[in-house]
């Protein structure tokens, strides 16, 4: 019975970590909102493309490489999603730039929604 109890434990512990742990950044993902939203040609969807999987590979390396200095983690990951940013921008038109602003400030309103 007790061996029961403690495995219907862990088994709650990981389906509250799984439920409650912040989704991956998908590239692929992010690339197709950009194109639908920026209407990308594809010179640009490719550029991009190649932005967001090197700042994926980035992230991973960064939440590797520190060991629980959460403030740490979180100055490294905005300073690598600004250096994104104006990697992308790079990219656009200046009129999708101003819409590429607007998404990103849309997509942070949101994300500051589903924390409250």
């Amino acid at each position: 019975m007790k061996k029961i109890f403690i495995t219907a434990i862990l088994l709650l512990g990981i389906l509250v970590t799984q439920t409650y742990s912040q989704p991956r950044f998908d590239p692929k993902e992010m690339l197709k909102k950009l194109q639908s939203e920026l209407e990308l040609s594809d010179s640009q969807s490719v550029a991009i493309e190649k932005i967001l999987n090197k700042q994926r590979e980035k992230v991973d390396d960064i939440r590797d490489s520190f060991d629980g200095d959460r403030m740490e983690i979180m100055g490294e990951l905005r300073k690598l999603r600004d250096e994104t940013d104006n990697e992308i921008k790079a990219v656009l038109s200046e009129e999708q730039a101003l819409k590429y602003d607007q998404f990103k400030e849309k997509n942070r309103n949101r994300r500051m929604g589903n924390r409250r």
